[in-house]
């Protein structure tokens, strides 16, 4: 649907909701990427070379989808919101910008309340792990 919206000339509608609209389906497809490279891509397996670097892309590719996208994209709605230049009420696409908003809220509160403990400090101990072990078979 975002495709249709983002791509599709809608005409004169103006305020700002063409911009909103292409920001979201931009933040979707580099979600889109994260998410699939997350899901895919092992990062406790692998050469050498990329088990030194899969713990920051993890935790990047984590952050980048969880907290950086939606506080731009919510950001760029509060901007439109409070910008008296732009009449929102009289578009109603701007219902689906709303639920896109209410969407970026529930990944924040998802990542601070349940990924950020979970998942992340489980990689975190995973990581101190395996580096203990690597220091243990060293000396030995």
């Amino acid at each position: 649907m975002n495709n249709y919206l983002a791509i599709t000339n809608l005409g004169n509608v103006g305020g700002g909701i063409e911009i909103q609209l292409k920001m979201i389906l931009v933040s979707n497809y580099i979600s889109l990427a994260a998410i699939t490279y997350l899901i895919f891509v092992p990062w406790k397996k692998g050469p050498e070379w990329y088990l030194k670097v899969s713990p920051k892309i993890f935790y990047n590719l984590v952050y980048l989808n969880y907290v950086i996208l939606p506080i731009i994209n919510i950001a760029v709605m509060i901007y439109f919101t409070a910008n008296p230049k732009y009449k929102l009420k009289l578009l109603p696409l701007e219902s689906w910008v709303i639920f896109f908003t209410i969407i970026c809220f529930s990944r924040l509160i998802e990542f601070f309340a349940s990924l950020k403990k979970i998942y992340l400090d489980d990689a975190r101990i995973y990581l101190e792990t395996r580096k203990a072990r690597l220091e243990n078979s060293s000396q030995n």
